[in-house]
């Protein structure tokens, strides 16, 4: 039982960090009026896939800033399924869509497609083309 408790007070302090953290970047970034989502697969120790979904924006400092805002498991690579997962974790951090200008992926068509890639799923949810560039990374 006691276990079962300090695991309970473990997870409840792992919230309040990440609501904490979540707290923070959306303040910052809701005062900049552009924002660059960036995103990756990469498969786990295990060969599960996970998505990496991050952001980019300019704080009110002028500096550049880069956040990690989801890791999380991709049930399904398809770009459809990644685009949707993306927006769903924008729309849970509270960011304003409207400011979303470009996706930064890497250079595979499931990411970067024209026709079907992730960059054009989720420009045809949010309604306007969204600039794509690859990642330098890769």
């Amino acid at each position: 039982m006691d276990s079962l408790i300090k695991q309970k007070c473990q997870n409840e302090f792992i919230k309040i960090l990440a609501d904490g953290a979540k707290n923070t970047i959306w303040e910052d970034s809701n005062k900049c009026k552009s924002l660059g989502i960036f995103a990756d697969t990469i498969p786990d120790v295990s060969h599960a896939e996970q998505l990496v979904v991050g952001m980019r924006y300019v704080n009110s400092k002028g500096v550049a800033e880069e956040r990690t805002i989801a890791v999380v498991k991709a049930k399904s690579i398809k770009c459809k399924n990644l685009a949707a997962k993306i927006v769903k974790y924008i729309y849970a951090l509270r960011l304003d869509v409207n400011y979303i200008v470009f996706l930064s992926c890497d250079f595979a068509s499931t990411m970067s497609g024209w026709f079907e890639g992730v960059q054009t799923s989720m420009s045809s949810m949010l309604g306007w083309k969204i600039l794509y560039f690859q990642c330098l990374g890769h």
